[in-house]
């Protein structure tokens, strides 16, 4: 079974409970990139200055990632006046967990459904 280094156990366990039998291959890392990159857009301040519109989660480690590097705390605050959009609810969830409210789900948890639900939320925000 191909998959990520920091995937969740939920997949294989299914499988092996329907007889199935796995062998788990890394087939990629997850590795997270410094906001602090030399060159790169200064996100805190971004958020602060409310000129980013929206800030997407595509997954577990994404939520905690972001959190990890601007805290916890200051990123659940920041985020309070921006939409946040996440790809499913074990994500939503990652999220509620430090706080970070969700204004987004799609109902099918894909890329192009997530950009579609947050063009349906912003259609619907125009007065």
């Amino acid at each position: 079974l191909p998959r990520a280094d920091l995937a969740r156990e939920v997949l294989p366990r299914e499988l092996q409970a329907a007889g199935a039998l796995v062998e788990n291959v890394t087939a990629y890392r997850t590795i997270f990139e410094s906001l602090e990159q030399p060159g790169a857009p200064d996100i805190y301040k971004m958020l602060l200055e409310r000129r980013i519109d929206a800030v997407t989660f595509t997954s577990a480690s994404t939520v905690r990632s972001f959190a990890q590097q601007l805290g916890a705390e200051p990123a659940a605050d920041l985020l309070q006046t921006t939409v946040v959009a996440a790809i499913g609810p074990v994500t939503a969830e990652a999220a509620k967990q430090l706080n970070i409210k969700t204004d987004v789900m799609p109902s099918t948890y894909t890329i192009p459904a997530l950009v579609d639900a947050l063009v349906e939320h912003f259609a619907n925000s125009i007065p």
